[in-house]
């Protein structure tokens, strides 16, 4: 629970300034340089203030949490250890959807096996010594690191691609607060809390904690499934985004429809392997965690939905239609999670979450092809031009 609110607040306070990053950036990084300068420089600002902001709200309300929502008086030690947690997260985020843009998937290849080790070894140290306030700050130390990497590699880039970030201002580009950041930081008001409260209803029944702890391991397992599509998604969107950019339509046709064939076969084979192995995987964790197969098997399920719905919601993303995304996708699917999850953690716990979360997204899958229906995969004025 820890963990998940420090998730949670950073989701608040990322801002959506990584996913704008790379909308624009890799839209403009060659056919307009000062801009996407001047973007970079924008968002960098966004980031720090957004995050230095999250900082303040979790530790001002840390006691609160603690004592009112999760139960626990000694959470609130937790929280404050690892508040700046957040600001370095919110602003990893913002560096990577800006490397992504710059189509720096190389230089995000080569530092993520670094960052990864230093990850292992930071928090595993730090909790074989101090337990769950020594686990609290080497998440804490790993944000930091990530940060420093991360930075190392945009300024790279950035040179790479001649963009004159240094002598840029970040001026006249608040309008992107309007059209983009906005309607997308608001869709994580929504979806990020929805996340959190479904959680409490679950904690808070009888053997909540207990619960949490089956249902933390299977969503575990089932983030090593649905990392693979999110990763190809994003790099899909910096290059949807820059031949949107050049008017290169045919192939940002060709390449949507085969990031929804790539996508929808890789959810396909984890769902397969975790149905035969997941037994066994959880094991691992330990023989009481082997009753947590149908909570596995419930959520591994949500997978494919879940990937379907990223890799077609690219179009909605990729044409900046982030208010449409707003009404249209994020807040029934947050709503109706949010329902079901109260009703069924009450009589199923966590198999009843699972449950709750599944069908979520198979209600934001509906949702974002019926609006794809009506876009059309080629933005329609651009289409009749050819035509």
């Amino acid at each position: 629970m820890v963990l998940s609110t420090l998730l949670t607040v950073t989701g608040l306070a990322q801002f959506s300034a990584g996913i704008t990053a790379t909308r624009y950036v890799a839209q403009y990084r060659e056919t307009d340089k000062e801009k996407a300068a001047r973007i970079l420089l924008f968002l960098l600002r966004l980031t720090f203030l957004s995050g230095c902001l999250g900082v303040i709200l979790l530790a001002l309300s840390s006691n609160w949490l603690a004592v009112n929502v999760l139960g626990r008086f000694e959470i609130e030690d937790y929280l404050l250890l690892g508040a700046a947690y957040v600001l370095f997260s919110v602003m990893s985020g913002y560096l990577t959807g800006a490397i992504a843009g710059l189509e720096g998937y190389r230089s995000l290849a080569f530092v993520s096996p670094i960052q990864g080790v230093i990850h292992v070894a930071l928090c595993g140290v730090s909790a074989w010594f101090w337990g769950g306030h020594g686990a609290v700050i080497g998440l804490t130390l790993s944000s930091v690191s990530r940060w420093i990497l991360l930075s190392w590699v945009l300024l790279k880039e950035a040179d790479k691609y001649q963009i004159p970030w240094r002598g840029a201002r970040a001026r006249n580009e608040c309008n992107l607060l309007t059209r983009f950041s906005i309607p997308a930081t608001l869709a994580g008001l929504s979806s990020t809390p929805a996340l959190w409260f479904s959680n409490t209803f679950l904690v808070q029944q009888a053997d909540g904690y207990k619960e949490m702890g089956l249902y933390g391991v299977a969503f575990s397992l089932r983030t090593l499934i649905i990392i693979f599509p999110v990763i190809i998604n994003n790099v899909t969107s910096s290059f949807l985004n820059y031949q949107l950019g050049i008017g290169n339509n045919e192939g940002y046709r060709k390449l949507f429809k085969a990031n929804i064939m790539i996508s929808g076969a890789i959810a396909i084979l984890g769902i397969v392997f975790i149905i035969i192995f997941g037994r066994w995987i959880l094991g691992f964790f330990g023989a009481e965690f082997q009753v947590g197969y149908p909570i596995l098997f419930i959520l591994i399920l949500s997978t494919f939905p879940e990937t379907l719905q990223i890799a077609i919601y690219q179009l909605i993303r990729s044409r900046g239609r982030m208010w449409l995304s707003l009404y249209g996708v994020a807040i029934p699917r947050d709503v109706a999670l949010l329902i079901m999850a109260y009703h069924f953690t009450h009589d199923y716990g966590a198999l009843g979450l699972a449950t709750a979360y599944t069908i979520a997204w198979a209600i934001a899958l509906f949702c974002t092809i019926m609006i794809v229906w009506n876009l059309g995969v080629v933005p329609r004025s651009r289409q009749r031009g050819q035509e």
